[in-house]
């Protein structure tokens, strides 16, 4: 039959299987991303962004479905209340183009802050994970106490990596906005300094 928006039984049944299919679609791109994240390499990211991408379907699929059915404001039951509130409070989201570019941005920027590197005439230097006696960006920064060593470091870094990742952010910046606005904030800043 219909479903009626206070019926708290089906909603409850929903909620279940909401969460069973949830961790199976959190777990695959955990998952994904782990590997991406120990082993850097365009296969992994482009499987990483596969599994988000699954994710955001499956998400952005199920979720207007809830919004649409349930009136989980008045309901009885507390936690049937508070597991609704949790999932749907800032209930609304992106669009499927702006999600995948939100998705896009976060990744090549992941990518670029990963594998950045500091040269010179002598050495490729990589931020961290420098091979047995190599050198990483970290120790350097770290560990010498020879400033010019330090400030061609942090230069070196910012520059490289600072230039690549500028793009990538400002499309993160206006994504995050965007969805900030289509729950009713100003903008990004405004959600994160909201109390409660």
């Amino acid at each position: 039959g219909e479903c009626v928006p206070s019926d708290e039984a089906a909603a409850r049944a929903w909620i279940e299987e909401f969460n069973v299919d949830y961790q199976f679609y959190v777990h695959d791109a955990s998952d994904a991303y782990f590997a991406y994240e120990t082993n850097i390499t365009d296969a992994n990211l482009a499987a990483a962004g596969a599994a988000s991408a699954r994710f955001g379907a499956w998400y952005s699929a199920h979720i207007p479905h809830a919004i649409r059915v349930f009136d989980w404001k008045n309901f009885e039951d507390p936690l049937l209340k508070r597991q609704f509130s949790k999932l749907l409070g800032n209930s609304n989201s992106l669009n499927a183009e702006d999600s995948a570019a939100l998705n896009n941005a976060m990744n090549n920027m992941n990518k670029i802050y990963a594998s950045g590197t500091v040269g010179d005439a002598d050495r490729c230097v990589y931020l961290e994970g420098a091979e047995e006696g190599g050198v990483a960006l970290e120790g350097i920064m770290a560990n010498s106490l020879d400033y010019n060593e330090r400030l061609w470091s942090w230069l070196g870094w910012r520059t490289n990596v600072g230039d690549a990742l500028r793009p990538h952010f400002e499309t993160y910046v206006e994504m995050k906005n965007k969805w900030a606005q289509v729950n009713g904030f100003e903008d990004y800043g405004q959600y994160w300094r909201r109390k409660g």
